[in-house]
């Protein structure tokens, strides 16, 4: 779920005035709106020592070591298709037992997670290719490595490791050419968790590369950010995120398991706070989903995270939150680009579902704009 900045000078965005003239300075202290406000932990004994960290976490916040497993699984295979190299050195740090596999959900895991990559690079790239900077808001981002899938993958390449809470990756700054390398904009991107997943992602997580002014990209100026907040306390979006750019939100595995209610006033909060526009890309689970959970998500419900919401229509159902808010895609399980990893057998189910009523909405991934 959500979490906060590590403890590594520079790494905070400055206020929206100065992005194009200073390199990102450590403004923690600051409590104006335009400047993003962190949570810090200097407790690296555990790295330092080598030890492993262990770990408490119980309910939905566990459920990020259950994705952060399969990604690590499916990066040693020859042929990724995701490809997050950063997972399993996360992992190897953490102390905690083996996730036993989510076999059922290993593939969807990975689907979903590219299609989220893949529209945030989308969205970049189209606003910053036009010289126009943005502002990435990933909630709930856990043990993640999105922000170096998304922008440094090219520049730093794969397998790459650095040390968390340190001087970032070695071998490069974000920026360069090719597929998530945007030239001469800026991106301003903001992971969100909750404390407790904060503080353990400052202890394992790569940081971005960073060059000596402590500023974050090449060419295009990336300022990275870890925020330590319940995306659920209605301030801390005007008390916390600026609103003077376009806003890509990011939310996967978030919102299903977030009550109804709760859904509606943060999708609605996030659309009066931009005024600039932008889009929402996130995953839910359909009314299906959502009565069979027990059985169909065996391992998340066995850590005590229930399901409490569902989308089975967006063009309906969340288009209405909001009168910006419109559908722009809306892909069914059935209908990810990237199925063929699949087995056989499992693309013989999924076809069977597209036919069957339910079935056919359990799971889809959203892009809105609004």
């Amino acid at each position: 779920m959500a979490s906060n900045l590590a403890s590594t000078p520079g790494l905070q965005p400055p206020t929206a005035s100065s992005l194009s003239t200073h390199p990102v300075t450590n403004t923690h202290n600051d409590e104006s709106p335009s400047t993003p406000k962190s949570h810090h932990s200097t407790n690296k004994k555990d790295n330092e020592n080598g030890n492993k960290i262990p770990l408490t976490l119980k309910g939905v916040p566990e459920t990020m070591l259950a994705t952060l497993a399969l990604r690590a699984q499916e990066a040693n295979n020859p042929r990724p298709y995701l490809n997050d190299v950063w997972a399993q050195q996360v992992l190897d740090k953490l102390d905690y037992p083996p996730v036993r596999a989510l076999l059922k959900m290993y593939q969807f895991v990975l689907l979903r997670a590219k299609q989220l990559d893949d529209w945030a690079s989308e969205f970049i790239a189209g606003h910053v290719a036009e010289g126009e900077g943005v502002t990435v808001l990933h909630l709930a981002c856990g043990l993640d490595s999105r922000f170096l899938r998304v922008c440094c993958r090219d520049v730093i390449g794969d397998g790459v490791s650095g040390e968390a809470g340190g001087a970032g990756l070695s071998g490069g700054m974000v920026g360069g050419e090719g597929q998530g390398a945007v030239a001469g904009g800026k991106v301003r991107w903001i992971d969100v968790d909750l404390p407790e997943v904060v503080e353990i992602r400052e202890k394992v997580m790569p940081l971005p590369p960073m060059d000596p002014n402590g500023k974050i990209g090449n060419g295009w100026e990336c300022e990275y950010t870890l925020l330590a907040r319940d995306v659920t306390d209605p301030d801390w979006l005007e008390s916390d995120i600026p609103a003077d750019r376009p806003t890509l939100v990011i939310m996967e595995g978030l919102l299903m398991y977030l009550p109804q209610a709760e859904v509606e006033r943060l999708i609605r909060r996030i659309c009066d706070r931009f005024p600039k526009g932008g889009q929402i890309i996130a995953d839910v689970v359909g009314k299906k989903m959502l009565a069979t959970q027990q059985h169909r998500a065996e391992e998340i419900h066995r850590m005590g995270a229930v399901m409490r919401s569902s989308v089975d229509d967006a063009a309906v159902e969340m288009a209405a939150l909001h009168p910006r808010l419109k559908l722009r895609d809306q892909i069914r399980v059935w209908q990810r680009k990237g199925n063929y990893i699949h087995s056989w057998s499992m693309r013989i189910t999924v076809w069977i579902w597209s036919w069957l009523p339910g079935f056919k909405t359990m799971s889809s991934d959203l892009r809105l704009e609004f």
